[in-house]
C-alpha cells in the first residue's frame, strides 16, 4: 500500500459574496483610528463553515465521492442542514498569527477594543 497524502477533515467553504451583510456601511474612519481588513474568504478553520454550503449541487456529492471514511463514525458533514440553513455569515475577529497552533497569538488592543466595538457597530447598523 502507497498513502499519497492524507487529508484533515473538509470544512465546507463559507463566503459573504453574495449575500446582503455586503450592504451594510460603517464609517470605519469615524469608529477606529485604523483600517479593517474585510475578505470575501476566511482562509482559516471557522465553525462558520457549517452555517451554509455554497454550490450545494456541486459540492456535496464531490465531497462524498472524494472523502475517506465517509458516514462513517469518525466524521461526516450534514450537508443537508447546511443547505436547509442557508444562514449569512460574518467572521470578526483580532489580528492574530499561527492560528490553530501552540504558538497562536493575538493582538490585545484588537481583542479587547476594536472588535468587541466593532461588533457593537454592526449590531447598531442591522
Amino acid at each position: 500500500m502507497v498513502i499519497v497524502a492524507i487529508s484533515p477533515p473538509y470544512y465546507p467553504h463559507v463566503s459573504n459574496k453574495n449575500n446582503n451583510l455586503n450592504s451594510i456601511s460603517i464609517d470605519y474612519n469615524s469608529v477606529f483610528s485604523e483600517e479593517i481588513d474585510k475578505k470575501e474568504y476566511f482562509m482559516g478553520i471557522s465553525d462558520l463553515s457549517y452555517a451554509a454550503i455554497e454550490n450545494f449541487e456541486d459540492t456535496a456529492p464531490y465531497i462524498k465521492n472524494n472523502m475517506p471514511l465517509w458516514k462513517n463514525e469518525l466524521y461526516s458533514i450534514p450537508f443537508d442542514e447546511m443547505k436547509d440553513l442557508s444562514i449569512p455569515v460574518i467572521n470578526i475577529g483580532p489580528w492574530g498569527k499561527d492560528l490553530h497552533k501552540l504558538t497562536e497569538r493575538v493582538f490585545v488592543p484588537d481583542l479587547n477594543i476594536t472588535t468587541p466595538k466593532l461588533i457593537k457597530e454592526l449590531i447598531d447598523v442591522i
